[in-house]
């Protein structure tokens, strides 16, 4: 059992540090493989509203496979049928297994189609385990793990064992997005996290406070929910909650430090200020000191928090909006009402029409992005949000 949570504990360590440092993606997919005892294994990561953020590594494939899976036209097929049955499985975050669903192995080949017979077939791909780790419009992430047909089928201890380090690959990845949004090229690390409009804390092993960026100090000014006392450390003013963050950020130091514990490897907090009417999300993550960026390796850098403001308005990536749909100004700055109004009356309040415009407005908003109702225009422009998403 201790080397099982010593393996997790590295890969959780790996997944993190591969935030900074994309040279040790491939690490992190032979290790899945590794811990989930598969054949091969590939993380798939892209957002159309980033084009620089791509996310690609395989790890046992062969590369007649890959070109067979490019030529073959394969890619859309996958992404479609592995969206249905992991949704179907277990939603966003969840790892499940083929033949767990779609009738079991064979109900699950049928319903694959010319996907199976002319491609996993071919490769010896037979069981899979995996899961979504987004899914939105313009952005899509997944987690695969394949074994061929001597391998069997997932164990349910291994399902469970990739599920919990889910929620790490998620946060890892969102983290690695919001580095290259800001221009992950640049060298000063420090430099680079001051773009960010998400608040970053950096903690060294010591829990003591090394960093933060102009956002962070922002939010903690204005939100008494979380202090800095005279030993450099972040507190909350609530003493359960104040357990709780430090016990979150003690785990993820000790994973940073590669210690044999995958337990409270950080994690998200909820915490509110002294009146209860504001709130900080707050993710901590473990961070290791890494020689590419001299401030984490001579401060001895261990771990990171994230600080946003769920209140905040959230701003929409207006200029797709003008591109990909042809909006107006006026019409892209309704959708940014909406989306955080997201109301009629509220998208008229705060920009001051009247209720039957705002709907002339909207009505042809829709026609302009193809939606037939506020339910699923809310849905497109959740992928057009440019926050940071705190992964539980």
């Amino acid at each position: 059992m201790s080397q099982i949570l010593e393996a997790e504990s590295r890969l959780i360590g790996d997944m993190y540090d591969a935030t900074l440092d994309p040279g040790l993606w491939p690490t992190v997919v032979q290790r899945f493989a590794e811990v989930a005892q598969a054949d091969q294994a590939n993380v798939l990561a892209f957002d159309r509203l980033n084009p620089d953020y791509f996310l690609f590594h395989g790890f046992g494939s062969q590369p007649e496979h890959l070109e067979l899976y490019q030529s073959g036209g394969f890619a859309p097929l996958d992404m479609e049928f592995a969206g249905r049955w992991m949704l179907a499985g277990g939603g966003l975050g969840k790892a499940v297994a083929n033949h767990q669903h779609e009738g079991g192995l064979a109900g699950y080949q049928r319903a694959a189609g010319r996907l199976f017979t002319e491609f996993f077939d071919k490769v010896d791909i037979y069981y899979q385990c995996g899961g979504l780790l987004e899914m939105t419009d313009f952005r899509w992430s997944v987690l695969g793990l394949h074994r061929g047909r001597e391998g069997g089928a997932f164990e349910d201890e291994t399902i469970a064992t990739v599920s919990r380090l889910m929620p790490h690959l998620r946060r890892a990845l969102q983290i690695h997005r919001q580095l290259v949004a800001a221009n992950q090229r640049n060298a000063r690390l420090y430099r680079l996290l001051d773009g960010l409009a998400t608040g970053v804390v950096l903690v060294d092993s010591g829990n003591r406070i090394r960093y933060a960026n102009p956002q962070a100090e922002r939010l903690l000014q204005q939100h008494d929910g979380l202090s800095v006392d005279a030993r450099h450390t972040l507190h909350a003013s609530s003493p359960a909650l104040n357990t709780d963050l430090q016990a979150l950020l003690a785990g993820a130091i000790r994973v940073s430090q590669r210690e044999a514990s995958a337990l409270g490897a950080g994690g998200v907090l909820a915490c509110p200020d002294r009146v209860g009417t504001g709130m900080l999300m707050l993710t901590v993550a473990p961070l290791s000191e890494l020689a590419g960026y001299a401030e984490l390796s001579s401060e001895g850098i261990a771990a990171a928090v994230f600080l946003t403001d769920p209140e905040a308005w959230q701003c929409l990536s207006q200029a797709l909006l003008k591109r990909a749909y042809g909006l107006s100004d006026r019409e892209c700055a309704l959708c940014e009402a909406f989306a955080n109004h997201p109301t009629l009356e509220g998208v008229a309040s705060h920009s001051g029409l009247s209720l039957s415009s705002v709907r002339t407005y909207m009505k042809e908003i829709y026609a302009k992005t193809g939606r037939r109702s506020q339910a699923e225009l809310m849905h497109l422009l959740k992928g057009l949000r440019l926050d940071f998403e705190h992964i539980r």
